[in-house]
């Protein structure tokens, strides 16, 4: 899921990527996982459930401004 990003709504066809804010490029795996994990906890309405909706609209917005702020944005890899 952090891969490919937390959004829903933009169709079938596209494909989200989080990259570094500061050159747009991927982001490292292990970085972008443990940003997503911070996030994660910090966002989630209830920490102790197993099975977290990442995609659900309640997270999506919450986890992408906090992404934010850990230096990932998230492109539509999907465009020229």
């Amino acid at each position: 899921m952090a891969l490919t990003g937390c959004a829903g709504s933009e169709g079938p066809g596209s494909k989200l990527l989080w990259v570094r804010a500061g050159d747009g490029r991927p982001a490292e795996h292990a970085s972008l996982e443990a940003a997503k994990q911070s996030c994660a906890q910090a966002t989630d309405p209830n920490p102790g459930a197993v099975n977290r909706h990442y995609d659900r609209i309640e997270y999506s917005g919450p986890i992408v401004d906090c992404m934010r702020t850990k230096g990932y944005r998230l492109v539509d890899v999907s465009r020229p």
